[in-house]
């Protein structure tokens, strides 16, 4: 908010937000700042007081993780965003929070800070409660270009490799998926496994295999083939002229190959 600009209560939001973003990183995670107006009916217009309460400087503690009875510790660990003695920053504990539930293997997830018995110390509790990651479904139908057809797909993203022959074969945070396609015309097999950390990295590995063949008028067309890619997530900062500020902007980086013979 400006003087002598029009009031505006998603900017006066953005304003208490951007304190919140300024005291985080410095570990006032009992930060908090109320607004206050002072309304002038006469003048139309309103003084804005910004009123805060700056709490102590917190430091992290231990972190625990709770409620994953599936789900390894460390498939939750490597994306919490907070480690013992840093400094206890509100928008990481936030960014924590994301960064699970874009996961979607769990019901809920809540990042609480939890006092101890040092008063610049909290620690900070990771509780979730896990939900189904596996689907399966089937189907068929008839069409005027492929005829006939039937489909099979099953897919599971909370997959662990490691335990192929255990049941369940789940919590390492893999993905894997089988799709099935027949049809009197048209038949497709595909399997793809991906894992997301590679060697204990952010660093995504995917893998394809395929088959697929076409009945056409004129002939029949035949596609064996498999692929692999390596995917790293690129950060920079960029700068907002409007703000005077700098954002980081993530992108995606990919290398891969691809091998395919058709017939």
């Amino acid at each position: 908010l400006k003087t002598g600009e029009q009031f505006n209560g998603e900017l006066e939001s953005a304003d208490m937000d951007a304190m919140k973003a300024k005291y985080g990183p410095l570990g006032y995670l009992n930060f908090a700042v109320f607004p206050k107006r002072d309304k002038n009916t006469a003048s139309k217009t309103v003084d804005v007081v910004y009123s805060i309460r700056e709490g102590k400087e917190i430091t992290v503690g231990d972190v625990y993780v709770t409620g994953n009875v599936i789900t390894q510790d460390r498939v939750i660990r490597r994306e919490i965003a907070v480690q013992p003695t840093d400094l206890a920053d509100p928008v990481k504990l936030d960014t924590t929070k994301k960064r699970l539930d874009n996961l979607n293997y769990f019901e809920t997830v809540q990042v609480s800070p939890r006092s101890t018995d040092d008063p610049n110390v909290n620690d900070i509790e990771v509780a979730v409660e896990e939900t189904m990651t596996g689907r399966w479904g089937f189907g068929g139908g008839l069409s005027s270009d492929d005829g006939v057809f039937g489909f099979f797909e099953v897919q599971e993203t909370n997959f662990d490799i490691a335990r192929l022959f255990d049941w369940p074969p789940k919590g390492a945070g893999q993905r894997v998926s089988f799709k099935a396609y027949l049809g009197t015309e048209d038949n497709e097999f595909i399997f793809s496994f991906v894992e997301p950390w590679l060697q204990g990295k952010r660093l995504r590995l995917q893998t394809d295999a395929y088959k697929k063949s076409y009945d056409q008028d004129e002939y029949d067309e035949e596609h064996l083939g498999g692929a692999v890619q390596l995917t790293r997530m690129v950060s920079f900062e960029v700068p907002n002229a409007d703000r005077v500020q700098w954002w980081q902007t993530k992108w995606r980086q990919s290398f891969g190959y691809r091998l395919e013979q058709v017939r």
